[in-house]
């Protein structure tokens, strides 16, 4: 098991464990990313990967500027800005995840851009 801080992280470990060889990414070592990003969540389906957690900077941010704009209004806004929920943005990609779900978009790339 080789758990990362995030997708960058993932995608590099990937790269050093071919160099260093050995390890063969979802065969001998199970690799956990951090952020949900659109490449590694292409490799959670090929089961290169075992799971990435989810992260959504473009829903949050969304969600963020319209609620700005609310309170700028005078209108009430959410103490918390959540967009977690098992359905649509969960917590864990996983493979279980990603089958019962086959139209999920991740919120972003590798490259910074949205998904």
């Amino acid at each position: 098991m080789f758990a990362t801080f995030g997708d960058q992280m993932a995608a590099g470990t990937m790269t050093a464990l071919k160099l260093v060889g050995g390890y063969t990414p979802g065969k001998n070592i199970a690799i956990i990313g951090y952020g949900g990003a659109q490449e590694i969540v292409n490799e959670v389906k090929s089961g290169t990967v075992y799971a990435t957690l989810g992260l959504y900077p473009v829903s949050e941010s969304v969600l963020g500027i319209q609620y700005l704009y609310d309170a700028l209004k005078g209108q009430p806004v959410p103490p918390v800005v959540g967009v977690i929920n098992s359905g649509t943005r969960p917590a864990i990609i996983d493979q279980s995840f990603l089958s019962s779900h086959p139209s999920f978009v991740p919120d972003w790339t590798l490259e910074g851009n949205p998904g």
